[in-house]
């Protein structure tokens, strides 16, 4: 019996094995990574990118990402108009980045102050639903709700938007 070659082939089946757990595990870890993963920490890797995005409504709409958080996502055309999108009417997006780390910060901007600092504004802007369009200015903004004037004159049309039925905002410059 040739004691080495038996010795070799144990050592190459040992060596094999050792290697197929390696890779598994490595891949059973890349995979319980990404569980962790966000939708707005791959969102956030976008920034500076040019992108598509599918709402409720429809879409694509697209534009280069200029700010991404939690709570919205604001896209810039080529027409200089910018789209603001809650991350909650997101349905699709085209070529997401990889994540980027989560972000620290205590701090957390929701949608509903970025509509208070429009209403504080006045900003003249387009308010897209499931159902339809409003072209106008928010007046306030509630916990659930915004008040909106159709028109945007103060004497206009007033009328009371739930937030969760917002699909995206189109603000001209």
């Amino acid at each position: 019996m040739n004691w080495d070659r038996s010795f070799d082939d144990l050592l190459n089946e040992a060596s094999y094995t050792m290697r197929r757990d390696i890779e598994s595990a490595a891949q059973e870890s890349a995979q319980a990574d990404f569980t962790q993963v966000a939708f707005t920490d791959r969102l956030r890797a976008t920034h500076h990118r040019v992108l598509a995005v599918w709402t409720h409504s429809g879409g694509p709409l697209q534009g280069t990402v200029e700010v991404v958080n939690e709570a919205y996502l604001v896209l810039h055309d080529e027409h200089h108009c910018y789209t603001v999108i809650p991350t909650y009417a997101i349905v699709a997006v085209s070529s997401l980045g990889y994540a980027l780390p989560p972000e620290k910060s205590r701090i957390k901007p929701t949608f509903s102050q970025f509509l208070r600092t429009l209403a504080e504004n006045s900003t003249s802007l387009t308010l897209v639903t499931l159902s339809t369009e409003f072209q106008g200015k928010i007046s306030r903004v509630g916990c659930d709700h915004c008040d909106f004037l159709k028109g945007g004159a103060a004497d206009s049309q007033r009328i009371s938007i739930a937030l969760s039925a917002i699909d995206y905002l189109r603000i001209r410059p």
